[in-house]
Parts: structure tokens; sequence; C-alpha cells
């Protein structure tokens, strides 16, 4: 993030709801170090487990993109714990150019719900370093090993959808 950025955690209007998003606003995206912008999004709940009350992600959107509004964005992943429409639970959208003609005449890239895994924040970190050279305030290896642990950590509680619809 640039000097200032910084994600926080909103009450939501509902008993036990929150959700994460920028510092400056709930749905302000944070500036990153290369003028870009990361919007996260993420609606989180309070729920009961078997280990006691724990929170837990509904759902979240992780954006790259080059403007403040992202009407110009670069990827964009999704998810829903509990999805209602068609697409996948988790997938992901390229805003980009293809090489191929190979979708329907109108039927844009950007369009299409590229079934993923579920996302981690840490992966969107890691993708913006190692892949689009975004600059870090700390050291790449120090960064690395802690996002690996991180990673570790929500990997074994990850709510992990099938890639279609539920019906």
């Amino acid at each position: 993030m640039a000097p200032g950025s910084a994600l926080r955690v909103y009450r939501g209007e509902r008993r036990n709801n929150y959700f994460l998003s920028s510092q400056t606003g709930a749905l302000t995206p944070i500036v990153l170090r290369d003028g870009r912008f990361l919007d996260v999004r993420m609606g989180l709940a309070i729920q009961g487990t078997t280990d006691g009350p724990r929170l837990k992600t509904l759902n979240s959107v992780f954006q790259y993109q080059s403007d403040l509004d992202g009407n110009n964005w670069i990827f964009r992943y999704e998810y829903a714990r509990h999805p209602t429409g068609p697409h996948p639970p988790t997938h992901l959208h390229l805003r980009g150019q293809l090489a191929e003609a190979c979708l329907r005449a109108g039927d844009t890239l950007e369009r299409i719900h590229f079934p993923a895994t579920r996302v981690s924040l840490e992966a969107v970190i890691r993708l913006l370093i190692d892949q689009f050279h975004v600059a870090t305030a700390e050291r790449r290896n120090f960064l690395r090993k802690v996002l690996l642990e991180s990673e570790r950590a929500f990997l074994n509680i990850a709510h992990r959808a099938p890639s279609g619809p539920r019906r």
C-alpha cells in the first residue's frame, strides 16, 4: 500500500455483521505504490462453530484497477459463500483482449466467469508484487515469509465451494 493507506473493519447494519474495506471509506479502494488501486471488499459475520464463535467471510471482492472509480479495472476475484446466481461461487474476471476469436459476437473476455478456488488476500498481494511489480515498503523476502505463514492459516480454515451452482 502507499503510505497512509490501510484496511479497516466496519460494523454492518445487522448484528454480528462486519465488512472490511479501505481506511478512507467503506467502498474506497486502497492506493498502491504503483499509483493504481486495490479494491478490497469483504463481508464478514461472527458465526457459531463446534470450536466456538468464529469470524467467517460471507463474500469478497479483490479488484486491481488503474482508476479510483474502478472503471479501468485489470482483474477481479469474487467469492460468495452462499451464491444465488448461475455463476461459480468463486470466479475470476480478466480485462483484456483475446488472441483467439472464440467468443460469440459481442461477448467480451471481461464478462466470462472463470471458475477458481477461493483466493486469499495474501495470494492477491503476492500476485501484485511478483507479477505486476508493485513496490513494497518491506523487503520482499520478509514479505514472502509473512504472506506464506498467513496464507497457510487461511487455507487451514477456508471454506471451499464447488465450481458450479449449487442446484
